[in-house]
């Protein structure tokens, strides 16, 4: 299974623009993860903030034109957010949430 990167360049969510934000894994423990995520078109000293998310498990596919994709992990999609994602606003928050998750899933 490919893991999920350590750094990537991704969506807010589906419907935004590609490549607007930059994602850094701060904290990994088992299936939970802390990411700061920044926007590098937003001033300076506004364009962190934070996801804590239960990294989804994403098995292989193969489409119906023969194309597979091997099995990988993934972020969880915008409609988990709230169950398997969190949006803290300060990093303080979001260690707080990234402890209290592990501790529920573990």
């Amino acid at each position: 299974m490919n893991p999920l990167p350590t750094q990537f360049v991704g969506r807010a969510d589906q419907s935004g623009p590609a490549g607007k934000y930059h994602f850094k894994q701060l904290k990994r423990v088992g299936d939970v993860a802390l990411f700061e995520k920044h926007n590098p078109d937003h001033p300076p000293g506004t364009a962190l903030s934070y996801e804590v998310v239960i990294v989804q498990k994403v098995p292989d596919k193969t489409f119906p034109n023969g194309i597979t994709t091997p099995a990988h992990e993934s972020m969880p999609s915008p409609e988990e957010w709230g169950t398997s994602g969190w949006s803290p606003l300060t990093l303080a928050e979001a260690l707080v949430k990234f402890d209290k998750v592990c501790r529920t899933i573990s």
